[in-house]
């Protein structure tokens, strides 16, 4: 019976409908179980009764949510006929909503979406749209990208050409990249194309590994891959981040000094894959610990950034990070003003690495004076 009052409820949340205030004395004992799915159908009365016992109805989008997977093409309907009626924060937030369950039958509604006057809904919509690879706009924004790669086949070996596009040639609800510190206009067109195309799109008759030694050699590399770690987080590409990886840890060990592979890229993809390569299963130090304390070699900014900030959660080999103190770079002490983590020793771990860094990094320091 439990379940077929929950299903009734959430399609007569469908239909905007709410329950007559006969049924609250039975509805409200379930609402302390099932406050967010009957919410919806309390009406006015019901929710005063509901805040009356302590119970919680819904969390923001929480009927949203249940509205779209119960029935997708209600949902659809409508948001389409109570399109103009809400304001650009609903608009939003009822495009977002529509991730879980994506299909093309959602393209013509996010494709409205793109006209809205509001950038933070244009956005959404085009996020979504490009996780749709047979929508018009995610072949408008994969085709522009692939025509800015050229790949150049000699006898003895390959070229890569970068031909970026011109802002202008951009589509106009593309999300853009107004301020970059590195970069130019042309550049920060080739990133934003980039981004927004999924890794597995790329036909260039070449492994991964080999688009990225390529792209290092062109006048537009920090661009290329910065967009291509961006896009690998985005559409969750675990193989392109793998490469990403390995290709920008052994290129921060290949170059000597603190200062190298500063772009972003090494800061996207360190952050998001030191943590958990860190992690061990049990007590002894994990792979990536182990190549870090035996190359004994400066880190860069980016890979210093990384370490820290894991441990800043995970204080677990704290061994690890003051064998690395070292190598870290000095303003990695800034990242460390604060408690780590409530594990054992964590507190003193922080306490001795910020005496380290705080030292070399004055020393270092004074060498400018």
């Amino acid at each position: 019976m439990e379940e077929a009052v929950l299903e009734w409820a959430a399609r007569a949340a469908l239909k905007n409908k709410v329950a007559p205030p006969s049924a609250l004395v039975r509805l409200l004992p379930l609402a302390q179980k099932h406050g967010k799915r009957l919410g919806p159908v309390l009406g006015a009365r019901g929710e005063w009764l509901a805040d009356l016992q302590g119970i919680t109805l819904r969390e923001p989008g929480e009927e949203e949510r249940a509205q779209r997977a119960l029935d997708p093409g209600a949902y659809r309907e409508r948001l389409a006929a109570e399109w103009d009626d809400r304001d650009w924060k609903q608009r939003a937030k009822a495009i977002a909503v529509m991730r879980a369950g994506l299909t093309l039958a959602d393209e013509p509604l996010l494709d409205h979406a793109l006209a809205d006057p509001r950038k933070e809904v244009r956005d959404l919509a085009c996020d979504l749209l490009m996780f749709l690879p047979d929508s018009k706009a995610s072949h408008e924004v994969t085709a522009l990208a692939t025509s800015t790669l050229l790949l150049e086949k000699a006898p003895l070996h390959k070229s890569l050409t970068v031909r970026p596009p011109e802002p202008k040639a951009l589509p106009k609800w593309l999300p853009k990249t107004t301020v970059h510190p590195s970069y130019g206009p042309k550049a920060l067109a080739l990133f934003d194309v980039i981004r927004f195309t999924p890794p597995a799109r790329w036909n260039l008759s070449i492994s991964p590994v080999q688009l990225l030694d390529l792209a290092e050699k062109t006048d537009y590399a920090d661009a290329l891959i910065e967009g291509l770690a961006e896009s690998a987080i985005r559409f969750e590409d675990q193989s392109w981040i793998d490469t990403l990886f390995e290709f920008l840890f052994d290129r921060d060990f290949a170059r000597d000094g603190w200062d190298q592979l500063s772009h972003r890229a090494s800061e996207v993809i360190f952050e998001r894959m030191v943590k958990p390569k860190l992690e061990s299963q049990g007590e002894g130090p994990s792979p990536l610990g182990q190549t870090l304390v035996a190359r004994k070699r400066p880190l860069s900014r980016s890979l210093s950034r990384a370490i820290v900030l894991a441990f800043r959660v995970h204080a677990t080999q704290a061994w690890l990070l003051l064998q690395l103190a070292p190598y870290l770079h000095p303003e990695s002490v800034d990242l460390v003003s604060s408690p780590y983590s409530d594990q054992p020793h964590a507190e003193s771990v922080r306490e001795r690495l910020c005496r380290i860094l705080d030292t070399r990094k004055r020393l270092l320091d004074s060498l400018d004076n």
